[in-house]
C-alpha cells in the first residue's frame, strides 16, 4: 500500500475495529487474491475475539503490496455484512480526502456515507520576517506532503510548556530476547540501558512504562494506543526503543521488521488524540541502522579521551493565539534521536550498556536544569563521538532529527502550582 492508503486506514482504524469481521469472507478473499499467506490467514483467525482478529488483519494489510488496497476494498464490498459495505465507502472517501490534502478526521457520528461534515478552509498570512507578502489559502500536496492541523500554541512562543505533574508518559521498549527464527542474537547489556532510562525519565517527572521483548505487532499496538490516549494535564511524550535494527526499520522480538516511519506516523499532529496536538513527542532509538563500521579520522591537536570498549555489534484542537487561529504541520513537534547515522552500526557494551544511552544519562543529569534538549543532544553527539572507541578504531556518532518548533527545557523538579 502507498502512504495515502495507509493514512486512510489509520484514520478509520477505530471504525474498522468496531465493525470489521475478518471471518465474514474478508480473509478468504484476501487469501484467494494472494495478499495473505496461509500462515498470515491462520494468525489473523486465531484470536477468540472478533476485534482481536480485526486488529491482526489491520496490522498485516498495510504492509502488503500495491494490490492490497483494491483487494481489501473488494473483500468488504463482496462480504455479506452491510457494515462492511459502509466501511468500504468510508475508506474510499477518506482516501480521496487524504489524496486531496484535506487532512480529515473520521467523523464517527457521521451518516452512513462516512463523509461527515466538510472542513472549512482557512487563510494564512506569511509573517513579515519571511519576506513573502500577502495571504493565501492553506494547502498541502497529495500523497507524502505535509498536512496541517489547527492548534493552540503555548503562551510562550519560544519554549514548550513543561510544568505539568506528571510531565507526561515515557515508554521504554526493551527488546533483549529474539525468536530463534529471527536469527537475531540476545542483546546483552540492554537491561542496563532500560534501567538507566527508567530512572532518568522518572527523575524528570515522567510516568514510565517499561515494555519488554515486544514483537512487531506489539510495538505497533502499544505506540498506537499511546498516541490515542488522552494527554490532558500532561505536557510531553517520550518513547525509547532499544532493539536490533537496519536502515529505516527496527526489529520486533519476533523478528518482524517495523518501519520507523510507520511508528512515527502514529504521532503526527493530524492523527494523535487532540490533547497531544502541538505537544513535544520525543523518540530515542538505540539500534543499528546498517552494518557499516566507522573507522574514524585522526584529528590534529586537542585531547580526546578514549575508553576502549569490548566490541559488541548491536548491538482537533481549535484554540487561539492572540485571537487568531494557528495552523501547524502534522509532522512538527517531534524529536527523533537516532543512536547512529544511516547505514552504520551502533555499539553496546555488555556491562555498561550502549554508548548512546550512557551519554544521554550523563548529559541529562548534568545539564537538564539549565540546557534545552537540542543543546544537550549536541553534547551527547560529542560524548559518543569523542569519548568512546571500540577495538579496531571503530567510532560512532548519533544522528538527531529536530522537528521541534520551540526550545524544550525539562526543568526537573519544577511543577505548575
Amino acid at each position: 500500500m502507498d502512504r495515502a492508503q495507509k493514512k486512510a486506514l489509520q484514520k478509520c482504524h477505530l471504525d474498522l475495529l468496531d465493525s470489521l469481521n475478518p471471518e465474514d469472507r474478508v480473509v478468504d478473499h484476501l487469501y484467494s487474491d494472494g495478499i495473505l499467506s496461509s500462515d498470515e490467514k491462520a494468525k489473523i483467525l486465531l484470536p477468540a475475539l472478533v476485534k482481536e482478529k480485526a486488529r491482526e488483519l489491520l496490522d498485516v494489510v498495510p504492509r502488503k503490496g500495491a494490490n492490497a488496497w483494491e483487494s481489501f476494498i473488494s473483500s468488504l464490498r463482496e462480504s455479506d455484512g452491510e457494515a462492511h459495505v459502509e466501511l468500504a465507502g468510508k475508506l474510499e472517501t477518506m482516501l480521496a480526502q487524504v489524496q486531496a490534502g484535506r487532512n480529515p478526521r473520521p467523523d464517527r457520528q457521521a451518516d452512513n456515507d462516512g463523509s461527515g461534515p466538510s472542513r472549512p478552509q482557512y487563510n494564512v498570512t506569511s509573517p513579515d520576517w519571511l519576506g513573502v507578502g500577502g495571504s493565501g489559502s492553506s494547502s498541502s500536496g497529495g500523497d507524502g506532503s505535509q498536512l496541517s492541523v489547527r492548534v493552540n500554541l503555548d503562551d510562550n512562543r519560544e519554549v514548550y510548556k513543561m510544568s505539568s505533574q506528571p510531565r507526561g508518559l515515557a515508554y521504554v521498549i526493551n527488546n533483549k530476547n529474539f525468536a530463534p527464527s529471527s536469527g537475531m542474537p540476545k542483546r546483552n547489556g540492554t537491561d542496563v540501558d532500560m534501567k538507566a532510562l527508567d530512572k532518568l525519565w522518572t527523575s524528570m517527572g515522567f510516568e514510565v512504562l517499561v515494555l519488554k521483548d515486544q514483537g512487531g505487532g506489539d510495538m505497533r499496538y502499544q505506540l498506537g494506543r499511546l498516541a490515542k490516549l488522552d494527554h490532558s494535564g500532561r505536557d510531553c511524550v517520550i518513547v525509547s526503543i532499544l532493539s536490533h535494527g537496519v536502515e529505516g526499520k527496527l526489529y520486533g522480538s519476533d523478528g518482524d521488521l517495523v518501519p520507523v516511519d510507520e511508528l512515527l506516523d502514529l504521532f503526527h499532529n493530524d492523527v494523535v488524540h487532540k490533547s497531544l496536538v502541538g505537544k513535544p513527542k520525543l523518540f530515542f532509538l538505540q539500534a543499528c541502522r546498517g552494518d557499516y563500521f566507522d573507522k574514524g579520522t585522526d584529528m590534529a591537536d586537542g585531547e580526546v579521551q578514549q575508553s576502549i570498549e569490548k566490541k559488541m555489534l548491536d548491538d482537533n484542537a481549535d484554540t487561539t493565539i492572540d485571537g487568531k487561529l494557528q495552523s501547524i504541520p502534522s509532522a512538527s513537534d517531534m524529536f527523533i534521536g537516532y543512536a547512529t547515522i544511516p547505514g552504520f552500526v551502533s555499539w553496546r557494551n555488555s556491562e555498561r550498556g550502549s554508548w548512546y544511552v550512557q551519554c544521554i544519562i550523563k548529559t541529562f543529569k548534568e545539564c537538564a536544569e539549565k540546557d534545552h534538549l537540542v543543546d544537550m543532544m549536541v553534547k551527547v553527539n560529542q560524548g559518543v563521538a569523542l569519548e568512546f572507541e571500540a577495538s579496531g578504531h571503530n567510532k560512532q556518532v548519533p544522528s538527531p532529527i529536530v522537528r521541534l518548533t520551540k526550545k524544550l527545557y525539562f526543568r526537573p523538579g519544577y511543577f505548575q502550582r
